[in-house]
């Protein structure tokens, strides 16, 4: 449908490869002004993923410290 299109109903008219036409009933409904939400809200669920990276990044050097001051002794 074009986007100008009014709101109410309309009919799709389709001409196939062999010259016959197909009509189809469309009702357009007025839009709204702002966009639909799609998706998810993935904010958490990154805070949360880069906590844990952080977290485990920073018992990976206590880990490393402590074996290297053991290995000194």
């Amino acid at each position: 449908m074009p986007a100008g299109a009014p709101a109410g109903a309309h009919t799709l008219k389709v001409t196939r490869a062999d010259g016959s036409v197909v009509s189809y009933p469309v009702t357009v409904a007025a839009g709204g002004k702002q966009l639909a939400s799609t998706g998810a809200d993935v904010t958490a669920p990154l805070v949360g993923g880069l906590a844990l990276v952080l977290v485990g990044a920073g018992a990976m050097v206590v880990a490393r410290r402590r074996s290297g001051a053991a290995a000194q002794v």
